[in-house]
């Protein structure tokens, strides 16, 4: 007996809900979805993340820059010290430099060269024989003519290797006398090969004064032997004398 009331109650126990949740369908239902309002907890924290999104954006100012203190960075021009160098002057058209120390020279013939220094109302010169003139153990002169390639009226200096350095005027081919001209310095010099007959004459003076800012003509002749007779070589040619200064 006990045991068939044993079976009664697991049967009863077994079947109950099943027959309950077929006659309530909806009861089932309400529940189950009273447990998904859970999740309108959740609902409300999403609620109150969207209110926070109509608060005003925060702003960033520019960033700016405070002045510095540090003047700015200047860089000087450059410039170019002078130099100590000499500067190269270029001759005038028709002079060249000098070998001897004169501010200018000029070539007379082959190996015959004419050099000289404007020095204020002075004007010292040089007329140089190389051996290829042939004259370099002989005689030179040259001279300052009355008109340009004359030979007569003029001035000569004379340098006769050997020999002290003597000045003449010419009044003709053949007659000379000693020069009226004050010379200076005059100087025979052979020491170099060359044969150089060195002087200085004053501008004013003479058979003719000298121009030393301009040209002026001058005349020169030359022997192999050393004393002074007929010579073998003669010209004549024009001189910018600016070129000494």
């Amino acid at each position: 007996m006990a045991r068939t009331l044993l079976v009664c109650i697991a049967i009863v126990l077994f079947v109950a809900p099943t027959v309950f949740a077929r006659l309530h369908p909806e009861g089932v239902g309400h529940h189950k979805s009273g447990g998904h309002h859970k999740s309108g907890g959740h609902h409300k924290k999403r609620g109150g993340s969207a209110s926070g999104s109509t608060s005003s954006t925060a702003v960033t100012p520019p960033s700016v820059t405070p002045p510095s203190d540090t003047p700015p960075s200047v860089t000087p021009p450059s410039v170019t010290p002078p130099s100590d160098s000499p500067k190269t002057v270029t001759p005038k058209p028709g002079c060249g430099p000098s070998n001897l120390g004169y501010k200018a020279s000029v070539d007379l013939a082959d190996g015959l060269i004419f050099h000289w220094t404007v020095s204020g109302s002075n004007l010292d010169a040089a007329i140089e024989a190389q051996p290829s003139s042939g004259a370099d153990q002989g005689y030179l002169s040259v001279g300052f003519p009355s008109k340009d390639g004359a030979m007569a009226p003029s001035d000569a200096v004379v340098g006769i290797n050997g020999q002290p350095v003597t000045a003449y005027e010419l009044s003709s081919y053949s007659a000379f006398s000693p020069s009226k001209l004050a010379i200076s310095s005059p100087i025979v010099d052979n020491s170099s090969g060359s044969l150089v007959v060195k002087f200085s004459r004053p501008a004013e003076g003479g058979v003719k004064s000298l121009d030393l800012q301009g040209s002026n003509g001058i005349i020169w002749a030359f022997s192999p032997t050393p004393s002074f007779g007929p010579h073998t070589g003669q010209g004549s040619k024009s001189v910018d004398m600016s070129c000494g200064l």
